[in-house]
């Protein structure tokens, strides 16, 4: 399964290219890769729920883990299901043998990009603090306990 492109209702990786800007040329720095709920349509956007688990990714394909530590606690006190932890753990891995084989999207394609020069800040839905979230359909699943 190709990163960022996981099947519905599984814990999806979302590898994307970061850079620097603030009036200098824009340069690439890391691949960020957020594990993360699959994307659900809301009426004012999209809804999803981060993992805490991260990987930042040097464009040399050196990386280190953001916030294991956390990930494993939740894990350890029962906030994260067992399956649960589990299979981002797995989802962790095929992110690892894609940096490793220096697969799509580590293969350095994304170096050179940049947004169209045309693309202005989006605008949130005036409705974005109204509208509930949309739950996936897995929660109970994957969080049994109530995060405090």
């Amino acid at each position: 399964m190709a990163a960022g492109h996981a099947a519905p209702d599984v814990p999806r990786q979302a590898p994307t290219p970061s850079g620097s800007s603030g009036g200098e040329p824009r340069r690439f720095t890391t691949y960020y890769v957020n594990f993360e709920e699959p994307f659900r349509r809301t009426p004012v956007g999209v809804d999803t729920n981060d993992h805490t688990l991260d990987m930042v990714v040097a464009p040399d394909l050196t990386w280190t883990w953001k916030d294991r530590d956390e990930f494993e606690a939740l894990g350890v006190s029962g906030h994260f299901s067992i399956e649960f932890s589990e299979t981002v753990e797995a989802a962790s891995r095929e992110v690892l043998e894609l940096i490793e084989s220096g697969a799509a999207p580590f293969d350095g394609s994304w170096v050179g990009w940049a947004p169209p020069s045309d693309w202005t800040v989006p605008v949130l839905h005036p409705r974005w603090q109204e509208e509930p979230p949309t739950p996936w359909n897995r929660r109970e699943w994957a969080y049994p306990l109530p995060y405090r």
